[in-house]
C-alpha cells in the first residue's frame, strides 16, 4: 500500500496492538512472514533495552522480584513461538490474505487503501490453490493436487459468485417471490411467572434480530447493499486492461436487475441517494468491443441514466443540477466524429443504430426533464449540454434515425421530431452552438419539415386520385381520415416550450416550422373539398336514383292499388248478394220467430199476471194473518191489562201513568231492560218493596216519528218509477209528500229522497208504538207503502229511527193504594220529594187512570192474565208479582 500515504499514521499502532500471528482471519494487514517475525523480535528487543536503560539490571531484578515465574514463563514462551511460528507459517499456513465477506462488500464501499488492495489482486498473476470453500483462497499453493489458478482469476471467481447471490436475492424481493411479512399474525406466548427480566431481555434481543433481518430483506435493503457490492468489485482502470472483474455477462445482468428493481420511487430515491456508486460500475467507452453484450451493456446504462435523471430533475428540481452534471459525465454522451471531447470507438453499423439514436433519446428525455429551464443561466445548460460534444450527439442519433433502417419507424420519427423541439427551446434561450451544429440542426428541420410536407402531400394526393378514379365516397372518407389525422398531428398543441414571456406554453410539435403548419392546413382544406364534391355528386346521384325508385314505386303501388281496388269491388258484390239471400232468409225467419215470439209473450202476460195474483193473494193472506195475529195480540194485552186493574182495584191497589213527552227516546232507552230500573226506582220512591210494583207489557205514544227507509236494489232493479213518483209528489206537495193513510191510522209523509244512496226519510204521525215495538206492523206498513210506489215487496226496509215526537204512556201497577195516594197527595202538596229520572222528565196521574173496570169480566177472560192463569195478588200476604207480567 505504498501509494496510500495515509496509512502511514495507522502503521505503527496496527504493527503495535492488532497483529495476530496465530490467527490470520481478520488480521489488518498481509506482508511476508521473514518480515513479520523480525519485526516482532526488534519490538521485543526494543522494550528489553529501554528498560535496561532506564533501571538497570539490579533494578528490574529487584522490581520482577515478586513476579519472576511468570517473567519466566513469558520469555519461554516467547521462544517457543519463535521456533515453533517460522515452520507453521512456511510449512502449514495456507491463509495469509485478509478475508473479505459478501456482508463486508456491501457494506459501504472501499476506501482509498481497499481500492489499492483490489487493484493489486486485479493485476496479480501469482498461481493460487483453488481453497476448499466457495470464497475461499490461499496465498501460496500448499495442496498439489488442487487445480492453480492466479490470484485475480481465483478472485474474479469468488466476486462472481457473491454477485450472482446477491442479485438472486435481489431479484426475489423485487418479484416478491419471497415476502418480507406474513400475512398470518403470529400469537406470541404468554410470559413466564418466573424470570421476567430475563424473558423480556431475550425477548426484546428476539424482536430487534427479527426487525434488522426484515429491513436487510426489504427491496430497498437489498439495492442498496447490490448497489454497495458492485462498486467494491466491478470498477476497472486502464492498468488492468479494461478487464472487467466479474465479466461482461454477470456485469450486464448486475446492471439489468438493478434497473428492474428500480421500478417504485422508492427504490429510484435511494438510487438518487448513492448516486455517487452508480457511476462507478456503468461500463465505459474504453472497455468497448463491438460485441453484442458491449450493445446490451450500453443499453442498460442508457436506461439507468434516464431513470435517475427524470426522478432527480422531478423531485430535486432545480437542487439537482450538480448531481445531474456528475450524471451526464458518467454517462459520457459522445459524438461519433471528431469533437471538442472524445469521440465513439469503432463499432458495427447494427450497433451504432442502436447505440446512436438511444443516446439521443437519453440526453433529449433529460433535456425535457429540467423544470425552469427558462430561469437557468445559459451558462449552466451549456454545462450540462455542451455545444460539440452533446448536442453533436444528439444530432449524430438523429442522422442514424433517419438514415436507418428503422428511419419509418413511428419511434424514429418520434425521437427525431423531439430533438427539432430540443433544438428550438436551445435556440429561444440563447444557447450557443457550433457553427456544424446549426447547419445540422438547420438541415434536420429541413429534412424533418420535408418529410411531413412529403407525407401529407401523397395522402392527399390518394385522396384527388380516388375523387379522379370515382371511388365511392367511403372509400374516399377513409383516405381524408388518413389526411386529417396527419394534420391533426401536426397542428394539435401538445409539446411544451419556451414562450416568448419566459414561461412554458404549449404549442404545436411542429412550432418551429410556420410553413410546414400552413401547408399541411391548406392540404387539408383542399382534400376536404375534394371529399365535399364526391359527397355532393354522390349525393346528387343518391337523390336522383331515390327520386327514380319513388316513382317505379308509386306506380306499381298505383297498379297494385287498381287490381286491389277491382278484387275489392268483385268481392263486395259477391258478399252483397250473399247478404241479401241471407237477409231473406233471414226476414223469413223472423216473421216466423217474431209469430212464435208474439205466441210466447201472451203466454208469458198470463203466466205473470197469474203470478202476480197468487203473489198478492198470498200477501194478503200474510198480511190477513199478521193482522190477526197483531189484533190478538193486542186483544190479550188489553185483557191482561183490564185483568190487572181488576186484580188492583180487588187488593185495595192502583195503577199510575207515566206519561213523557220531550224525552221519550231516552224514556224507552230506559225501559230497555223490560223496566226493572224504572220498577226499582218507583220502588224506591213510594218507599215500597219492588214486589209492589209491576209495570205494563208495552207502551202506548201518540205521536210522530222521522225515519229513513233504504231501498234494496237487488230486488226492485234500477226503480226508476219509484223515483220519479216521488219527483211527481214533490212537485204536486210543494215540500212535503203525504201518502195516503195506512190502515192501522198512520199518515205518512215523504221528507226528501236521494236516488244515488238509494234511500229516502218519512215520517210517520198517529199512534206509532206499534209500529215501533212490533215488527209484524212495521212491516204492514212497508207494504202499503211500496204498494203505493209501486215497488216490489220487501224492497224497502226501516233503517234508522231519528227522531219521536208526541206523547208516550207507561202504566205501573201498585196493589197498596193507601200508602200510594198518601205519597201522592205529600208530593202533589210539594212536601215530598218528586219522583226523579235520570235525565228525564216526567209527571204522574192516578185520577185518569182509576176507571171502572166491566163487570161482566169472566174467569175465561181473566185467564188472559198470564199464560198460566195466575193473577196478582196483594201485596203484604206473602205472594210475589209473576213473571209474565
Amino acid at each position: 500500500q505504498r501509494r496510500n500515504i495515509s496509512n502511514l499514521v495507522y502503521a505503527a499502532p496496527s504493527m503495535l496492538c492488532f497483529m495476530n500471528p496465530m490467527l490470520e482471519n481478520g488480521c489488518p494487514c498481509s506482508m511476508p512472514a521473514p518480515i513479520y517475525f523480525t519485526w516482532r523480535w526488534l519490538e521485543l528487543t526494543g522494550m528489553l533495552l529501554i528498560a535496561y536503560y532506564v533501571n538497570g539490571w539490579d533494578r528490574l531484578a529487584e522490581i520482577f522480584a515478586d513476579d519472576m515465574p511468570i517473567v519466566e514463563f513469558g520469555a519461554g514462551a516467547t521462544l517457543v513461538w519463535t521456533v515453533l511460528l517460522p515452520i507453521i507459517r512456511f510449512a502449514f499456513a495456507d491463509h495469509v490474505l485478509f478475508k473479505y465477506s459478501s456482508e463486508m462488500l456491501s457494506d459501504k464501499p472501499f476506501n482509498a487503501s481497499q481500492e489499492l488492495l483490489r487493484e493489486e489482486l486485479m493485476q496479480s498473476t501469482s498461481l493460487v490453490s483453488a481453497g476448499d470453500g466457495a470464497y475461499s483462497y490461499v496465498a501460496l499453493p500448499s495442496q498439489d493436487d488442487l487445480p492453480k489458478l492466479s490470484a485475480n482469476e481465483q478472485m474474479r471467481k469468488i466476486w462472481r459468485q457473491m454477485m450472482s447471490d446477491a442479485l438472486i436475492l435481489l431479484e426475489q424481493a423485487s418479484s416478491k417471490k419471497n415476502p418480507r411479512e406474513t400475512d398470518v399474525a403470529v400469537k406470541e406466548p404468554a410470559p413466564p411467572k418466573y424470570f421476567i427480566n430475563l424473558y423480556q431481555w431475550g425477548h426484546g434481543l428476539l424482536q430487534d434480530h427479527e426487525k434488522t433481518v426484515k429491513q436487510r430483506s426489504s427491496v430497498e435493503e437489498l439495492f442498496v447493499r447490490t448497489l454497495c457490492l458492485g462498486t467494491n468489485i466491478i470498477p476497472t482502470n486502464p492498468g488492468s486492461n479494461w478487464l472487467s472483474s466479474i465479466g461482461k455477462e454477470k456485469h450486464f445482468r448486475f446492471l439489468e436487475e438493478l434497473r428492474k428493481s428500480m421500478e417504485t420511487i422508492a427504490v429510484q430515491q435511494k438510487g438518487l441517494e448513492h448516486m455517487s456508486n452508480f457511476l462507478k460500475i456503468l461500463p465505459h467507452w474504453d472497455q468497448w468491443e463491438d460485441e453484442e453484450m458491449d450493445a446490451k451493456l450500453y443499453k442498460e446504462k442508457a436506461l439507468i441514466v434516464q431513470q435517475l435523471g427524470r426522478r432527480g430533475w422531478t423531485t430535486l428540481a432545480s437542487s439537482f443540477y450538480k448531481q445531474s452534471k456528475l450524471l451526464l459525465e458518467g454517462f459520457d454522451a459522445r459524438p461519433r466524429s471528431d469533437a471538442k471531447g472524445a469521440k465513439l470507438p469503432n463499432m458495427k453499423p447494427k450497433h451504432w443504430e442502436e447505440v446512436g439514436p438511444r443516446q439521443m433519446k437519453v440526453l433529449y428525455l433529460l433535456w425535457h426533464s429540467i423544470p425552469d429551464k427558462q430561469r437557468m443561466s445559459t451558462t449552466d445548460l451549456e454545462q450540462l449540454f455542451r455545444p460539440g460534444i452533446e448536442f453533436e450527439a444528439m444530432l449524430d442519433g438523429a442522422d442514424c434515425s433517419l438514415t436507418s433502417a428503422y428511419a419509418k419507424n413511428d419511434e424514429s420519427k418520434k425521437n427525431t421530431l423531439e430533438l427539432c423541439i430540443l433544438l428550438s427551446e436551445a435556440r429561444q434561450l440563447g444557447l450557443q452552438l457550433t457553427e456544424n451544429e446549426k447547419k445540422r440542426r438547420d438541415s434536420l428541420w429541413k429534412t424533418i419539415t420535408e418529410s411531413a410536407k412529403e407525407n401529407i402531400d401523397t395522402l392527399v394526393k390518394a385522396v384527388l386520385d380516388a375523387k379522379v378514379a370515382g371511388k365511392p365516397t367511403k372509400e374516399m372518407q377513409r383516405l381524408f381520415d388518413k389526411v386529417e389525422d396527419a394534420n391533426r398531428y401536426i397542428q394539435e398543441e401538445k409539446a411544451a416550450t419556451i414562450g416568448p414571456d419566459s414561461g412554458e406554453v404549449k404549442k404545436s410539435r411542429y412550432f418551429w416550422a410556420p410553413d410546414l403548419l400552413a401547408h399541411a392546413s391548406a392540404k387539408k382544406e383542399e382534400a376536404n373539398k375534394a371529399l365535399l364534391a364526391v359527397q355532393a355528386l354522390e349525393t346528387q346521384k343518391r337523390e336522383t336514383q331515390r327520386k327514380e325508385e319513388e316513382e317505379a314505386i308509386k306506380q306499381k303501388a298505383k297498379e297494385e292499388e287498381m287490381k286491389k281496388h277491382a278484387a275489392e269491388k268483385l268481392r263486395k258484390e259477391e258478399e252483397a248478394q250473399r247478404a241479401r239471400n241471407e237477409a231473406e232468409a233471414a226476414l223469413e225467419e223472423a216473421e216466423e220467430a217474431k209469430e212464435e215470439l208474439e205466441i210466447i209473450q201472451e203466454e208469458k202476460e198470463e203466466i205473470e199476471k197469474m203470478l202476480e195474483q197468487a203473489h198478492n193473494e198470498t200477501v194478503m193472506k200474510e198480511r190477513r194473518a199478521r193482522q190477526a195475529v197483531r189484533r190478538e195480540k193486542l186483544k190479550r194485552r188489553e185483557m191482561k191489562r183490564l185483568f190487572k186493574r181488576q186484580k188492583i182495584k180487588n187488593s185495595n191497589g192502583m195503577v199510575i201513568a207515566v206519561k213523557v213527552s220531550e224525552d221519550i227516546d231516552s224514556f224507552i232507552d230506559y225501559l230497555s231492560d223490560e223496566g226493572e230500573r224504572f220498577m226499582s226506582t218507583m220502588a224506591e220512591w213510594l218507599k215500597l218493596p219492588a214486589e209492589a210494583i209491576s209495570g205494563d207489557e208495552g207502551i202506548d205514544i201518540e205521536g210522530s216519528f222521522v225515519g229513513s227507509v233504504t231501498v234494496d236494489q237487488s230486488v226492485i232493479g234500477p226503480a226508476k218509477e219509484m223515483w220519479a213518483r216521488l219527483q211527481e209528489l214533490e212537485t204536486k206537495a210543494e215540500g212535503y209528500r203525504p201518502l195516503r193513510r195506512t190502515t192501522s191510522g198512520l199518515t205518512i209523509e215523504i221528507l226528501d229522497f236521494d236516488e244515488t244512496k238509494n234511500k229516502f226519510t218519512a215520517r210517520f204521525e198517529g199512534k206509532v208504538s206499534g209500529m215501533l215495538q212490533d215488527q209484524d206492523e212495521q212491516r204492514d206498513v212497508l207494504e202499503e207503502v211500496e204498494a203505493q210506489l209501486g215497488v216490489a215487496a220487501e224492497a224497502l226496509s226501516l233503517a234508522d229511527i231519528e227522531t219521536i215526537r208526541g206523547e208516550m204512556t207507561y202504566r205501573v201497577f201498585v196493589n197498596i193504594t193507601s200508602v200510594v195516594r198518601k205519597q201522592l197527595r205529600l208530593e202533589e202538596a210539594g212536601e215530598a220529594e218528586p219522583l226523579s229520572l235520570p235525565g228525564i222528565s216526567c209527571s204522574l196521574n192516578w185520577d185518569k187512570e182509576d176507571e171502572d173496570i166491566p163487570d161482566d169480566l169472566t174467569d175465561d177472560q181473566s185467564s188472559l192474565a198470564g199464560d198460566d192463569g195466575r193473577g196478582l195478588d196483594v201485596i203484604g200476604e206473602g205472594s210475589e208479582i209473576s213473571d209474565d207480567f
